[in-house]
């Protein structure tokens, strides 16, 4: 189970791993009988009723590092557990998706580096396609529409791009998402947008601008109240953020409006 490709995996939905964490985080250790027992009435129709499809996100998530599985060969005879909190599971996600060891599987978070490598903003799944075959990932495996597609709507659902079918997508993250990666206390932009690069999903273009789909995300927050941005003159390592100067954040109150 833990070398199967996680790209590979397109049956897979983030809302039903979320659901899946939630469970077994709550429980501790749990059977694979007492995972179907246990999520019939708050699955999806079809996670409930069709075991393949709860076995490859179970497989996804033990992949991932998200879940720990014991060894045996028969599914009934399995336990599971996590060993990550139920909170902040999005940034978890991101965290594990960078550290993965092998170039097949960084290829997940690797699709989003490309794009803002290159400062895209609007594109759609056969310009992704493209870049991806041409780009440091190609040489991992055959890229092809199923597959960015997998990786757009489970992007979507966690909230790191907005998908806008058929095939167009728009990289800016939402707003719950930038909110599981803020620090608990206020400081220095600069930094900390440095280790969401490094830790959590790409940030900065090949040019080292913060992104747009960024830089529009962190002024959203301010909007929505979430945040206040400031900059102090005498600040060295600043960040430009559509155009206005920004050195430093603070917590506020905030309320949960996301517009695109």
């Amino acid at each position: 189970m833990a070398g199967s490709l996680l790209i590979g995996r397109i049956p897979v939905r983030y809302d039903d791993l979320a659901l899946l964490h939630h469970v077994i985080a709550e429980r501790g250790t749990v059977t694979f009988p007492q995972l179907t027992t246990a999520l019939t009435p708050r699955w999806t129709y079809y996670l409930s009723s069709a075991a393949t499809l709860l076995k490859e996100t179970l497989s996804f998530g033990v992949t991932l590092g998200l879940f720990e599985s014991s060894a045996e060969r028969a599914w009934d005879d399995r336990t599971f557990r996590t060993p990550f909190p139920a909170t902040r599971l999005r940034a978890t996600v991101l965290h594990l998706l960078t550290t993965q060891d092998d170039l097949a599987q960084l290829a997940f978070r690797g699709v989003h580096d490309v794009l803002v490598e290159q400062g895209k903003v609007h594109t759609d799944v056969p310009t992704v396609v493209e870049l991806m075959e041409s780009g440091p990932y190609g040489a991992a495996f055959r890229w092809n529409d199923t597959k960015v597609n997998f990786w757009l709507q489970f992007m979507h659902d966690l909230g790191l791009v907005v998908r806008m079918p058929p095939q167009r997508l728009v990289l800016s993250p939402t707003t719950p998402l930038l909110l599981e990666l803020l620090p608990r206390e206020g400081g220095p932009v600069r930094p900390m947008l440095e280790e969401w690069h490094d830790e959590f999903c790409a940030v900065f273009t090949r040019l080292g601008d913060v992104h747009e789909g960024f830089a529009r995300a962190l002024l959203r927050l301010e909007t929505q109240g979430h945040v206040t941005l400031t900059y102090a003159s005498d600040t060295v390592g600043s960040v430009l953020c559509c155009g206005r100067r920004v050195s430093h954040w603070a917590p506020s109150g905030g309320h949960d409006v996301d517009p695109v």
